[in-house]
This record gives structure tokens, C-alpha cells and sequence, in this order.
């Protein structure tokens, strides 16, 4: 994560506008460690009036020590906190936001512009950081020699899931079922009755008589 929380014992802090309806924006330096990209954000400022929370937030690499190519632009609905404390009669506010998607780069500049049609927006400087801020005004980037209060939650860039493939359902193949046939069955044999065959009995002879 990259934090440089607002320093509310600054006796110098002060607010540097960055809002699309001045035409000035405000731009902070900011090194992440990686891998893990930008998810969300928080930072410090205030409005000349009521807080809006309609905000647009740039990312842009590095050229030689000033915001370069513009990479990424998000449009983020911010949460307004008022912290208690009060600068030249404005209240400073906490603001918070979640980009909508990861922004990959992890070493460039950052900017953050309120885009309400009503009441300027200021970024309040800390103590905290490297001095590295800038502002952009008539299309010119120049040092303030400060920082911005802002802090850069990150988290894994995740990585594509692929699909699960279809695994088929297996397809029945019909098959040929034979048609049964008929066992044979064994066909008795009429067995012919067996006929009796007559004998012709001889007729008994006559004894003689004795004379």
C-alpha cells in the first residue's frame, strides 16, 4: 500500500485546488512495491461549500519527474467523512472511493479533480512523503515542493479463470438386437401300434379207431 496520511499538526497545511471547473488539477507521486494493483483510495481536502462526491481519478506514467501519458481515467462516487477539524473556515473532509476496476500501474502519478458544477475542491498537503507533488495549471505541470494527502489500498491483480470445458454426455450406441428364434422343438414320432399277425392253428386230425 502507498500512504501519506494527512498530518492534522501541520501548521502549514493548506489546500490546492484540482477540479475540472478551475481548470486546475493537482498531482501526487506514488510508488507501489507490487504486484498488486490500486483498488481503492482515501485522501484529505475540502470544498469551498457543501462536500460532493463526484470525483475523477487520472493515472499517468512518469515523464523525467512530472505527470506524462495519461493512462487511465475512473469516475468514482467518494464517501465524505468530516474529520472535526476546520481549515481557514472550511471543513477538511476524509474522502473514500473504490475504482471500479484494478488500475495496474503501480509506479506513476495520480490525480484527483471533483467534477461538481457547484463549490471548488481543494487537496490538503501533509508532512508526510518526498515533496514531489505538482500542479497543473493552463496546461503547465510545476512543483509545489509538498505532498498530498493520500493513501492507495491495493490488492492482487487477479488473473483470468479459465472456463471449464464441457465434458460430453456419452451417447448411447444402439445396437442390433437379434431377433430370438425358435428353439425346435422335438416332434414325437407316432410309433405305429404294433399288429398282431394271426396263426393259423391247425385243425386236429382224427384218431383212427382201433378195430
Amino acid at each position: 500500500d502507498f500512504s501519506h496520511m494527512v498530518d492534522v499538526t501541520h501548521p502549514n497545511m493548506i489546500g490546492y485546488p484540482s477540479d475540472l471547473d478551475m481548470g486546475i488539477l493537482a498531482a501526487e507521486r506514488y510508488t507501489l512495491a507490487g504486484p498488486d494493483g490500486v483498488t481503492s483510495l482515501r485522501w484529505w481536502g475540502f470544498f469551498s461549500g457543501p462536500p460532493s462526491s463526484e470525483f475523477e481519478v487520472y493515472f499517468a506514467q512518469d515523464n523525467g519527474g512530472q505527470p506524462g501519458t495519461l493512462e487511465n481515467i475512473y469516475s468514482v462516487n467518494a464517501t465524505a467523512t468530516d474529520t472535526g477539524y476546520v481549515i481557514n473556515t472550511h471543513v477538511l473532509y476524509e474522502f473514500d472511493a473504490v475504482l471500479p476496476t484494478q488500475e495496474p500501474i503501480l509506479d506513476g502519478w495520480i490525480t484527483i479533480a471533483s467534477i461538481a458544477d457547484l463549490n471548488n475542491f481543494s487537496w490538503v498537503n501533509t508532512t508526510f512523503g518526498d515533496s514531489l507533488a505538482q500542479l497543473q495549471n493552463t496546461g503547465i505541470w510545476s512543483p509545489i515542493g509538498t505532498d498530498l494527502a493520500l493513501c492507495l489500498v491495493t490488492s492482487p491483480i487477479p488473473t483470468a479463470t479459465p472456463e471449464p470445458t464441457m465434458t460430453p454426455e456419452p451417447t448411447n450406441t444402439p445396437t442390433d438386437t437379434p431377433i430370438p428364434t425358435n428353439t425346435p422343438t422335438n416332434t414325437p414320432i407316432d410309433t405305429p401300434v404294433p399288429t398282431s399277425t394271426p396263426t393259423n392253428t391247425p385243425e386236429p386230425t382224427a384218431t383212427p379207431d382201433v378195430t
